[in-house]
């Protein structure tokens, strides 16, 4: 019987097991693909069989889902608790809460978990998944600020999901399963009808398998006139494969020219000719970014009386990020624009904090970076974005008040580039001028790091491709003073202009 899906077995005419386990080396662990694939178990045994020699390893650790097999035999003796943890209880308010905004039909989950049975078959995988860090997918330390929207399991809950497959996966009385999680009908917008709806011109085609795609899609917003952007909602047109999305904004038409020489729609954002063409001296992108999304999130909003300004003629620069599902798909996707009814006096900005000054040598295990950037007048800051590529580590974003005070914005402890998320602040953290934001990240170009786009690895200098470096975290703020808005970008470049190396904290 296997152990973990996939896991291959090369059976002999006599019936007899040669070789099981691992087909190749793709994964380093669950969750955590190679850079490259250098061996293939499978083949090599097959080749040895057909030469006429036993394979020279015979069995090699399978890495995948925990296989869930249908037996019987579990003996369901009550657990050494009150009370028998049991799935109509216990279990599904944690997997309603946590899993199956994802985890069900038609959505980017590999399986559902919103009904007894198939969450009893899973179980053993959602103990594993969950105790490992790995899921709910959420980078954020939690505790180390408060954000909209953040998914974590408790120690208590992990817990109750081991004695629960420890306790023989009982059911329970039905009559005790809360109400299920109601979600948007997929066919109305959350926000009532948009003012705007924007649509990939054509489908964007995502083949059945490979690697992950990252693509920018231009849609031109054709507004005649400034418009005051309150609320930005997005809806897949595939929702299958569609990972997460990053909504951007540019008023350059770089990114427009850059579509109308791509052959497919769209371009890839990660290219070299790309990321030159979309940055500015500093080595700033000049598309920024106004909302995010990711599967269960809720709509962007900006508070009331808060708006971003939607320049006359601009374009929204839809980044988005395909996991291939086993079927072809077609997207479609769509970006819900909300105006402003009344009159708007208070606008929100981007700016950011980072350097170019990266150069990472081949087999550093801890490359750091330190920068900061000086806050010239009084603001408040709705959301933090954390930016690194493959090599990246660890992530600290902190301000200093004038009178001392550490306010703690965002620590991703084990960065993860294909979990990229824009944090919106549960409560808007205000920053009275003279604060400072403070930013350390750290990089492991060694083999060790499986994300490693080289190996052997090899030095790694700042670029936009995914196989450069960067640190970047930009924030959505509202200045007090909208005309010190030229003084906040004077420290940015002065942040760009620095670099420290400093233990990370």
């Amino acid at each position: 019987m296997p152990t973990h899906v996939p896991e291959a077995f090369l059976i002999g005419t006599d019936d007899k097991i040669l070789y099981r386990g691992a087909i190749d080396n793709a994964f380093a662990s669950p969750g955590k693909p190679r850079a490259q694939t250098t061996e293939h178990y499978l083949k090599q045994a097959i080749n040895e069989v057909i030469a006429g020699r036993h394979p020279t390893r015979p069995q090699i650790r399978a890495i995948g889902c925990i296989f869930e097999p249908w037996q019987k035999g579990e003996d369901g003796k009550s657990l050494s608790l009150l009370e028998p943890v049991t799935y109509a209880k216990h279990i599904s308010p944690i997997l309603d809460a946590n899993c199956v905004s994802c985890h069900r039909s038609g959505q980017v989950a590999p399986f559902v978990l919103n009904d007894f049975t198939s969450a009893k078959r899973k179980a053993r995988t959602i103990v594993r998944v969950c105790s490992d860090g790995f899921m709910p997918p959420w980078n954020a330390e939690i505790g180390y600020g408060s954000f909209i929207g953040q998914r974590f399991i408790t120690q208590r809950q992990i817990a109750a999901l081991t004695d629960w497959v420890k306790g023989g996966r009982q059911q329970g009385d039905v009559s005790e399963r809360g109400l299920a999680p109601v979600f948007p009908d997929t066919k109305e917008w959350p926000l009532g009808q948009p003012d705007l709806v924007l649509t990939l011109p054509e489908p964007f085609l995502v083949p059945a398998d490979g690697a992950d795609i990252y693509r920018h899609f231009v849609l031109p917003a054709r507004t005649t006139e400034d418009k005051a952007l309150v609320a930005i909602d997005f809806r897949p047109g595939a929702a299958e494969v569609v990972h997460h999305v990053i909504i951007n904004h540019d008023k350059t038409g770089k990114a427009r020219a850059l579509d109308r020489k791509d052959k497919l729609q769209g371009y890839d954002p990660h290219s070299r000719s790309a990321r030159r063409k979309l940055s500015n001296i500093w080595g700033i992108d000049v598309i920024e970014s106004i909302a995010g999304w990711a599967p269960g999130q809720l709509p962007f909003q900006l508070p009331e009386g808060v708006a971003q300004k939607l320049p006359a003629g601009g374009d929204l620069v839809i980044e988005v990020h395909y996991h291939p599902n086993g079927q072809a798909q077609a997207d479609q996707s769509q970006v819900a624009l909300y105006f402003a009814k009344k009159p708007i006096k208070h606008y929100a900005i981007s700016f950011v904090a980072g350097t170019e000054k990266i150069k990472i040598p081949a087999n550093e295990a801890d490359y750091r970076r330190h920068v900061w950037v000086e806050i010239p007048t009084d603001l408040t800051i709705y959301d933090v974005v954390p930016h690194m590529h493959l090599l990246g580590q660890e992530f600290i974003v902190e301000a200093t008040l004038p009178n001392g005070e550490k306010v703690p914005l965002n620590w991703i402890k084990h960065w993860d580039f294909r979990w990229q998320d824009i944090y919106s602040f549960a409560k808007p953290i205000r920053l009275p001028a003279g604060s400072r934001i403070d930013v350390w990240a750290s990089y492991d170009n060694t083999s060790a790091n499986h994300f490693n786009p080289n190996n052997p690895p090899q030095p790694v200098s700042n670029g936009w491709a995914t196989t450069d470096e960067m640190m970047l975290v930009s924030f959505t703020a509202l200045l007090d003073n909208p005309k010190k808005e030229n003084k906040l970008w004077s420290e940015v470049i002065k942040c760009y202009m620095r670099s420290g190396v400093e233990k990370i904290k």
